[in-house]
């Protein structure tokens, strides 16, 4: 991220709002299941079958697993052609779909653990956003909401739960207010919110000037080309109640993103939705959860107590001991609190 020189202040929704503002598949692989499930390898006109039904991005890849109760799933991977790119995504499992979106300061992997969680009882799916993980990156104008919907197209999906961290969250916003169809739910996790302004208040103005004092050494060191420096106090701001493995992937995450997250080279080619989120977030319609961490960054509770107030019926949740990426810092808190939202019916 690029931060002006004077006004870069609101940190948290510069990097959590980022400036990034299904029948013939399902008859053939049908087919294709009772096979497996036989012990049999199913047939070439099958296997040629299913390359058919993703004629639309011929770069997508599949494979045929047996999961432990004996039922088959497609795990799908690949490269899905956008404009002026290539989007990598992965989805696997079965059932009702979740489609999980990266933060700003991390890539896809971020969801190891989810990925493998949910798709035991849900269609799971997960990309890099332009310019992270091994998606392109954008050198012209591109939009994160038809990104997403892409993704969901290409997978087969018509409706999903969207669950997206930081920016992630952000971008799960303004598709669910430009394709409201198509979400089931929303769970914002430490999510910022496209268009946020300042609102006036002492105490939301000191926690950013907070964030500025913070940030100010970091973004000099990465500007310096002390990479290490930057790397480590980003971790230290953001991602503080990370240890163990979680610390690890944390930590290759930044390091393989450090350029995007210190420029926005491909952000800065994102178009936004006007009007904003912002002024817009009376118009959402689906069941919102937002998880905020109590170590996640002093501007962050602002942001998060704003937009649920905004959204019809939205609930708040706050996870002790947890950081921006509360998925990784707090695991089974995180667990409790998506499992319990998603057992809700959601609207229609």
């Amino acid at each position: 991220m690029n931060f002006p020189p004077t006004s870069w202040g609101y940190l948290s929704t510069f990097l959590a709002v980022g400036h990034r503002t299904r029948a013939p598949f399902m008859k053939v692989a049908l087919t294709a299941a009772r096979a497996t499930i036989m012990g049999a390898r199913p047939p070439s006109s099958l296997e040629e079958a299913l390359k058919k039904c993703f004629t639309a991005s011929p770069s997508i890849e599949y494979s045929s697993r047996v999961t432990a109760v004996g039922m088959t799933s497609q795990e799908r991977s690949g490269f899905l052609p956008v404009s002026d790119g290539k989007l990598y995504f992965e989805g696997s499992g079965q059932g009702p779909a979740i489609v999980f979106i990266h933060a700003a300061i991390a890539d896809r992997r971020m969801w190891n653990r989810e990925f493998a969680e949910y798709g035991r009882d849900h269609t799971v799916i997960r990309y890099d956003v332009r310019g992270f993980g091994r998606s392109t990156a954008a050198t012209a104008p591109y939009s994160d909401v038809e990104d997403l919907l892409a993704v969901m197209d290409a997978m087969g999906i018509g409706r999903a739960t969207v669950i997206g961290c930081s920016n992630g969250g952000r971008i799960g916003l303004d598709f669910a207010l430009t394709h409201p169809d198509r979400v089931d739910r929303l769970v914002l996790v430490s999510s910022g919110v496209g268009g946020l302004e300042l609102s006036g208040d002492p105490a939301e103005k000191a926690a950013f000037q907070e964030e500025d004092d913070r940030m100010g050494p970091i973004q000099a060191a990465y500007k310096s080309g002390n990479r290490e420096a930057a790397l480590d106090g980003v971790r230290k701001f953001w991602c503080a109640a990370q240890n163990g493995p979680a610390l690890d992937l944390v930590i290759t995450m930044l390091r393989d993103n450090l350029d995007e997250i210190f420029t926005d080279a491909s952000a800065s080619h994102s178009t936004r939705l006007d009007p904003p989120a912002a002024k817009r977030l009376s118009s959402i319609r689906s069941p919102t959860l937002y998880l905020l961490g109590d170590r996640d960054a002093p501007g962050m509770r602002f942001i998060a107590n704003r937009a649920t107030a905004a959204i019809p019926g939205a609930v708040l949740k706050m996870i002790p001991g947890a950081d921006h990426l509360i998925n990784l810092s707090r695991p089974a808190q995180f667990d409790s609190a998506v499992r319990e939202f998603l057992a809700q019916p959601a609207r229609r």
